[in-house]
């Protein structure tokens, strides 16, 4: 499965902003820290303001912050607010005649792997992801 761009730099912002809760982190600060163009870390800031996932506060002192604290946001939420609808029901493969009835080569793994991430998904919290060993933030 493959994220577009928003939703793979949404995520990396959020996760992110959740680490350094509950300070505030600046465009520029993400842009530095993170590696991501400045002006996409600036459409997604605000992109992510108006989908609920973040506050923004202008001025010397501003930048971004949770909206909700890191253990209500849920990873699928995130991921359904920033990518198509049948993000969890496309072939892996790219076919788009791929179904049940037609499937391609990795259709049947691929079904029983995508429900599983998609229920993990619907778990996983942003603050989860902060506890994470393996994160590189």
């Amino acid at each position: 499965m493959n994220f577009n761009k928003t939703t793979e730099y949404s995520l990396r912002i959020l996760i992110y902003i959740s680490k350094h809760s509950p300070r505030t982190i600046s465009a520029t600060e993400l842009y530095t820290n993170l590696n991501l163009p400045y002006k996409f870390v600036s459409k997604i800031l605000t992109q992510l303001s108006k989908l609920g996932f973040i506050s923004t506060q202008k001025g010397r002192d501003g930048g971004a912050i949770l909206a909700a604290p890191s253990e209500k946001l849920k990873i699928i939420d995130i991921i359904k607010s920033l990518e198509s609808k049948d993000v969890f029901e496309k072939c892996i493969l790219g076919f788009s005649k791929c179904n049940s009835k037609n499937p391609c080569s990795l259709h049947n793994f691929w079904a029983a792997q995508r429900d599983e991430l998609y229920k993990e998904f619907s778990i996983l919290t942003l603050s989860d992801l902060n506890t994470n060993k393996l994160s590189r933030f």
